[in-house]
């Protein structure tokens, strides 16, 4: 399922300080998540070229901490991934937040549709000022204690961030099934538990929702298409 492989991606990134050796997991992992979400709707299908772009971030990340380790000299290099590390976070967690809200909505979990959209906005503002507190010189119009302090209470904002966004995509991965989960699931066995019993019972009622969701908008794009070539 893709939400629960972007969870797992999304997760590696509460590394907040040797982010350079696992970003590139995280990115390859969540591209592989949004890859698989593509086909939902556009909001997903544009998560992936901030995911590309991370990932590509990533590796050169992955480079310069290497050559650090090895004693050259490449944190230089950090002064352009920064930013525009923060900025591809901001602008993935953006995209994945906004299909999760449509697409929750559709299949009618209000609750996971309204958390993803009242996250975004805060999303948005977050990253987009951990991408201009980690640009080159900023130091020059900050005095450095104000930057320190600034720095600090960013680092715990951006750690709260990532659990909220990480508490939207595992709502979608709860109560938002996609059809090939239904098609590939195996009939479980009855528990002895009666709220087991009722528990698999309200997730085979969510998967099937979903799947009707997704057979009826097939439908509706096969009827445009075809009364379009009738026009023509």
């Amino acid at each position: 399922m893709g939400f629960g492989t972007f969870f797992i991606g999304y997760f590696l990134l509460m590394n907040l300080t040797y982010y350079s050796f696992t970003d590139l997991i995280a990115g390859l992992v969540m591209l592989m998540a949004v890859y698989k979400l593509r086909g939902i709707n556009k909001h997903f299908a544009a998560a992936i070229i901030p995911a590309v772009m991370f990932s590509v971030i990533a590796a050169i990340e992955l480079v310069s901490a290497v050559g650090i380790a090895f004693g050259t000299d490449l944190s230089f290099l950090l002064n352009y991934t920064d930013p525009a590390r923060y900025l591809c976070i901001g602008f993935l967690s953006e995209r994945m937040l906004m299909g999760i809200s449509v697409v929750a909505k559709e299949v009618d979990a209000q609750s996971v549709a309204r958390h993803a959209r009242l996250t975004r906005p805060f999303a948005i503002a977050v990253f987009a000022l951990g991408t201009v507190m980690q640009f080159p010189y900023i130091d020059s119009f900050i005095p450095t204690a104000a930057l320190n302090i600034i720095a600090v209470i960013l680092t715990f904002v951006i750690f709260i961030q990532l659990i909220v966004v990480l508490f939207s995509v595992y709502g979608a991965y709860r109560w938002i099934c996609m059809p090939e989960d239904v098609n590939n699931e195996k009939p479980d066995t009855p528990s002895r538990f009666g709220f087991v019993n009722q528990f698999r019972e309200h997730e085979e009622e969510k998967r099937r929702e979903y799947a009707e969701y997704q057979a009826e908008k097939l439908k509706k794009k096969a009827s445009k298409k075809a009364n379009k070539k009738r026009k023509k």
